[in-house]
């Protein structure tokens, strides 16, 4: 037990790293702008994480499937403080931003071979509690990251975001090398090369495009056209090989899967919902309700503790009763609730409204995080187990990206069609507090299109003994 509990320990270091690495940079980029002299390719210092963490989860998962979890976790790991350390010593911005992407392959990585580990670890009714635990973890770290980013850059150097996470991340490898014990795979394969370089350039290519159109020209523009016209075509042409393959990358077999279809539609909005609200609602905030920016970060806190307390609540109550299915269906329904509360909000509402909207939307969609993952990794075999688990990862960091864009749009078209607003003025509060009703309402009836889909889950039966235990015993 105690053996447990301490690779438990290692893997959840594991995906906190990962997480406030996506996030701690943001507070940091003006004094590392100051710092080097330059803001051209700023913005690709957070960017190009989130992009090379999101197209290289599919290969982790792959390879984690036919070599095990185990090698390839150390490996991430490795990779990502390699990263770490280059970004930490990095003298110019065009090493930064190489030494962010590489960060993003381990931490990619690191995530989605965290929850495989887990899967591997116990058994699907129990895997319930550690994956709510987690998951709650994971989001709490992201919406944490930029506090933990300031502070440290305030109290020493930027620099610290990075450094920090070698001995952290020498811990977590050390660990993992002397206590985890995970079932090998008994079967051999080889890696669909072909197929990967073609889901990076597809999953890159639609990435690119929406990280490159700026939502406030209501227009595309040539590039961001281009980009998402390259991923599409490359997406087909992934299809089509995928299809002839002897060992496919992602295997239509769980693709297809309808627990799997409908576990990562469901993923996908619930990371939109979250980046629409974690990034809009301190827009209201502050552009209306005049919070300051650390203030806004408090009045949050709803938020995160709405998502905290339902991940860890429904985790419990899944590997108690061994049933999930009740569960994204009250979730979505809360979700949608709190996104028309936040709809409503004024430049007379007081927060306390404001506060209630924010708690529901958390507390719905942390009801529905932990059952992505345990449905979708109970529906396929052991062996399948990182594919869909990387097929998650891959669903919800899309769904983040496309929120980013789409929401982004929703919010610069809502400020051009507001009242009193004029080119080349600042925004007033009443186009903010439009601006942000229009967008919350779009987010409503998004997420009320997955209270269908929840219904749509089917239940799967959630066995007793691990992969372990099952690896083990035969």
């Amino acid at each position: 037990m105690r053996s447990r509990s301490t690779t438990l320990g290692a893997l959840l270091l594991c995906l906190l790293l990962a997480a406030l690495d996506q996030t701690a940079v943001a507070t940091a980029l003006p004094t590392i702008s100051a710092e080097m002299g330059t803001s051209a390719a700023l913005t690709w210092v957070m960017s190009v994480y989130l992009l090379t963490a999101t197209v290289s989860t599919p290969v982790w998962g792959k390879l984690s499937d036919l070599h095990g979890r185990r090698p390839l976790l150390q490996a991430a790991v490795i990779v990502f403080v390699a990263g770490s350390l280059w970004a930490g010593f990095a003298s110019d911005i065009a090493g930064l931003v190489a030494a962010r992407a590489l960060q993003g392959v381990g931490g990619g990585g690191m995530v989605v071979l965290v929850f495989a580990a887990v899967a591997d670890l116990v058994s699907p009714r129990e895997r319930g509690r550690f994956v709510g635990l987690f998951g709650a973890a994971f989001g709490l770290a992201s919406v944490l990251g930029p506090v933990v980013g300031g502070a440290l850059t305030q109290a020493a150097s930027w620099r610290w975001i990075f450094y920090l996470n070698i001995p952290l991340g020498l811990l977590a490898l050390l660990t993992i090398t002397l206590v985890l014990r995970l079932p090998r795979p008994t079967g051999a394969g080889r890696v669909d090369w072909l197929g990967a370089l073609l889901l990076v350039v597809a999953v890159g290519g639609v990435m690119l495009g929406l990280l490159s159109a700026d939502p406030a020209s209501g227009s595309p523009t040539v590039s961001t056209i281009t980009l998402i016209g390259v991923g599409l075509l490359s997406t087909v042409a992934f299809l089509r090989i995928e299809r002839r393959s002897v060992e496919p990358l992602l295997p239509l077999r769980v693709v297809n899967h309808p627990v799997v279809r409908v576990t990562a539609s469901l993923g996908l909005i619930v990371g939109l919902v979250t980046l629409g609200t974690i990034v809009y609602a301190p827009a209201y905030l502050q552009g209306v309700l005049g919070a300051t920016p650390a203030a806004s970060g408090v009045q949050l806190l709803p938020f995160v503790g709405g998502v905290l307390i339902a991940s860890v609540l429904v985790g419990r109550l899944i590997s108690r009763t061994g049933t999930y299915r009740a569960y994204p269906i009250v979730g979505t329904i809360t979700a949608t609730l709190g996104l028309l509360v936040l709809s409503r909000l004024g430049v007379d509402t007081p927060y306390a409204r404001a506060a209630v909207g924010l708690t529901l939307v958390g507390a719905g969609l942390g009801a529905i995080i932990p059952v992505l993952t345990v449905a979708a990794q109970s529906a396929v075999a052991p062996r399948d187990i990182g594919v869909v688990t990387s097929t998650a990862s891959l669903a919800r960091s899309l769904g983040s990206t496309f929120g980013a864009t789409a929401f982004g749009l929703v919010w610069g078209l809502a400020l051009t069609g507001a009242p009193n607003t004029s080119p080349g003025d600042l925004p007033s509060a009443e186009s903010l507090a439009s601006a942000t009703q229009a967008t919350f309402l779009a987010a409503a009836l998004v997420m009320a299109g997955a209270v269908v889909l929840s219904l749509r889950l089917p239940t799967v039966h959630l066995r007793a003994t691990s992969a372990a235990a099952v690896d083990s015993a035969t």
